[in-house]
C-alpha cells in the first residue's frame, strides 16, 4: 500500500494538545484590533484573532495551574520536543508524498505532478521547524546580500530588521534601470530543472560543513545536536525511493485520482555522466519539496554560486530568489564572463540548469524558456524582463507575468468549480450557504478580509493583491487587473446558472432561492480597487 495523506490523524493528534474551542478566551475589544501603519484600527484576521484567543488561552492555564487532560499531554508532548531536540537518538521520520497538479497532459496521457512532502508527526514539524529557525539565523551572516528567500531578518539597503521577499528584487532592477537610464543594460536569466529533487546530499552535507567550520570560528556554540537532526532529515528522503518509483505504482494515482507522473531530470543526469542506469535507484538526492529545511538547503547549497559571481568587480546587479537568477550589466562581455562563472558553479554542485538560449522577442519561446542567454534590454526589442512573477518594461512599468496571470484565472475557475461540485445535493447545504461560501473563499483569497468600512485603509494580508504590490500604474496592468475582475464575474455567473439547476439535498423549495446573491459585490472588493490603491500609496 502506498503512503496516503493522513490528515484525520493529524486533527486526531491536535485535538488532544489543545483545549476545547468552547474553552477558548474571548478577546476583550482592545484585543481583537491591530494599529496598521495609517494609524487606524483594522480588525484581526480570524488566523490572528484565533491564534491570540489560543495562545492566551494555554497562558491561563500555565497561571492557573490547570489539571485539564489537553493542557497535561501539551506539557508532556512540549518536554518531549526538549528532549528530542537534544537527544543524538531522535530520527526524523520519512515524509509522505502527495501530488500536485503542475503542468498540461503530456504526450503520454499523463498530468505532470509537483511532489509535496508532508511529515506525519506534529513532532517532526515542530523540531524542523525550530531546526530551520535557528539555523537560518546561524547561517545568514554568511549568504549573499541578495540572496533574498528564506533569510532571516535583517538589515537590507534602506530597510532595518527586514524579512526580504521578491518584492525586493523588482526594487533593485528598477533601480539599476534608472541608474542606468542612459546606458545599453544586458540581461541574462537562470533557472534549475527539478532542483529540490536534484540537490545531490553529498554536496548539502559538504556546504553544510563548511558553514558550521565558519560558525564555529564566529561563535563559541555546541553544535552537536543540531546537525544531528539536520543530517537525520537529509537521510530520511532521497527522491528515487520516495517519489519516482511511484510513477509505476497505480494504486498510488489511483487513489489519488489523477492520471499522473513525476517528471524528473533522469536523462539529464545520465547524458551528463552524473549516474548510472544501475546505480540511479541508489542516488542520495532530492530533498523534501515543502519540508522545513528545505528552503535553507536552496541558500546552502547556492550560496557556492553566489560566492564565484560576486568575485567579479564592477556595477552589475544580481538576484537570485531560491533557484531562480537574474543578472544585468551595462557590458555585454562582462555579462557573459559573469553568466558563465554562474553555471560552471552550477555544474561543480552537479545541478541541470535549463539549457541557456538565444531567443527572439516576443516569440512564444521567450515567455516559455527559463534560462536565456546575454540579450539587450530595450534597445533591439527586448523591451520586457520577467522576473518572480512579474514583468519589468525598460521604460519602467510592471505588470504580471503572463504565467502568473494565467493561473490566478485558473484557481477562480477551479475554486467555483471545486466548491458546487463538493456541496451540491448535500444534506443541510442550501443554495445561500453556497453562496456565502464562493464569495467569501473569492474575495480572501483575491483582497483579502475586506469590508465597507475598512476597505480604503485596510493592509490586505494572505491575499492574491499582496503578492504583486509592486505594479506600477499603467495601461499594462490595468488591463491585466482588469481582465481579473471579468473572469470572476463570469466564473460567479457560471455558479449562479450550475446552482439554479440543482438544489440541497431535500430542499426542492430552494432551487432557485438565494442565487442572485453571487452578482458582482462592488469596487471595494474588486481587484482593480485594491490595486489602484496599492499603485498610489
Amino acid at each position: 500500500m502506498p503512503d496516503y495523506p493522513v490528515e484525520q490523524d493529524n486533527y486526531n493528534e491536535l485535538s488532544q494538545l489543545l483545549p476545547p474551542r468552547r474553552k477558548w478566551v474571548t478577546l476583550k475589544k482592545d484585543l481583537r484590533y491591530k494599529v496598521n501603519r495609517f494609524s487606524r484600527e483594522q480588525a484581526l484576521s480570524s488566523i490572528d484573532a484565533n491564534m491570540r484567543r489560543l495562545l492566551i488561552t494555554i497562558d491561563n492555564a500555565y497561571k492557573t495551574g490547570c489539571k485539564d487532560s489537553w493542557f497535561i499531554n501539551l506539557l508532556t508532548f512540549i518536554k518531549d520536543i526538549q528532549d528530542s531536540c537534544q537527544s543524538l537518538t531522535y530520527t526524523v521520520s520519512c515524509p509522505i508524498t502527495r501530488p500536485i497538479v503542475k503542468g498540461d497532459i503530456g504526450p503520454d496521457g499523463k498530468i505532470e505532478c509537483r511532489p509535496i512532502s508532508i511529515f506525519k508527526s506534529y513532532k517532526d514539524r515542530v523540531i524542523l521547524s525550530l531546526a530551520n529557525k535557528y539555523l537560518t539565523i546561524l547561517f545568514d551572516n554568511f549568504f549573499d546580500e541578495d540572496s533574498l528567500a528564506f533569510r532571516a531578518k535583517r538589515n537590507y539597503h534602506t530597510h532595518r530588521n527586514y524579512f526580504t521577499t521578491h518584492h525586493d528584487a523588482i526594487d533593485r532592477i528598477l533601480e539599476f534601470r534608472e541608474r542606468n537610464a542612459h546606458k545599453n543594460i544586458y540581461v541574462a536569466e537562470c533557472d534549475m530543472q527539478k532542483f529540490y529533487d536534484s540537490v545531490r546530499h553529498s554536496i548539502v552535507k559538504k556546504e553544510f560543513a563548511r558553514l558550521i567550520h565558519r560558525v564555529h570560528k564566529s561563535y563559541s556554540i555546541d553544535t552537536t545536536a543540531i546537525e544531528h537532526i539536520f543530517y537525520s532529515y537529509l537521510n530520511c528522503y532521497t527522491f528515487p525511493k520516495r517519489v519516482f518509483q511511484l510513477n509505476d505504482d497505480k494504486e498510488y494515482w489511483a487513489y489519488h485520482h489523477i492520471n499522473g507522473k513525476f517528471g524528473w531530470v533522469k536523462d539529464e543526469l545520465l547524458e551528463n555522466g552524473l549516474c548510472t542506469e544501475r546505480g540511479i535507484s541508489r542516488l542520495k538526492i532530492g530533498v523534501p519539496q515543502g519540508g522545513a529545511l528545505s528552503g535553507l538547503i536552496a541558500n546552502i547549497v547556492l550560496n557556492c554560486a553566489d560566492r564565484n559571481v560576486r568575485k567579479h568587480k564592477g556595477g552589475f546587479l544580481y538576484q537570485r530568489y531560491c533557484d531562480d537568477m537574474i543578472l544585468l550589466h551595462t557590458n555585454k562581455k562582462e555579462c557573459c564572463r559573469i553568466l558563465n562563472s554562474y553555471n560552471t558553479s552550477l555544474k561543480q554542485l552537479m545541478l541541470i540548469p535549463h539549457d541557456i538560449k538565444d531567443v527572439e522577442f516576443n516569440s512564444e519561446q521567450y515567455w516559455k524558456d527559463k534560462s536565456k542567454n546575454v540579450y539587450p534590454w530595450g534597445k533591439t526589442g527586448n523591451e520586457w524582463i520577467g522576473f518572480v512573477g512579474y514583468e519589468i518594461k525598460r521604460s519602467g512599468e510592471v505588470r504580471i507575468r503572463k504565467k502568473s496571470l494565467l493561473k490566478e484565472k485558473n484557481k477562480i475557475k477551479t475554486v467555483v468549480r471545486e466548491i458546487c461540485k463538493q456541496v451540491t445535493g448535500k444534506k443541510r447545504v442550501t443554495n445561500n450557504s453556497i453562496c456565502n461560501t464562493i464569495l467569501h473563499k473569492l474575495i480572501s483569497m483575491s483582497v483579502g478580509k475586506v469590508a465597507l468600512w475598512n476597505y480604503q485603509h485596510i493592509e490586505n494580508e494572505l491575499c492574491w493583491i499582496t503578492g504583486f504590490n509592486r505594479l506600477s500604474d499603467n495601461p499594462y496592468a490595468i488591463k491585466q487587473i482588469k481582465d481579473l475582475d471579468r473572469v470572476r464575474v463570469n466564473a460567479l455567473r457560471s455558479a449562479k446558472k450550475y446552482l439554479s439547476r440543482h438544489t440541497a439535498k431535500g430542499n426542492p423549495q430552494k432551487r432557485n432561492t438565494d442565487v442572485t446573491r453571487l452578482g458582482f459585490h462592488g469596487r471595494p472588493f474588486s481587484y482593480f480597487c485594491h490595486y489602484k490603491r496599492m499603485a498610489h500609496q
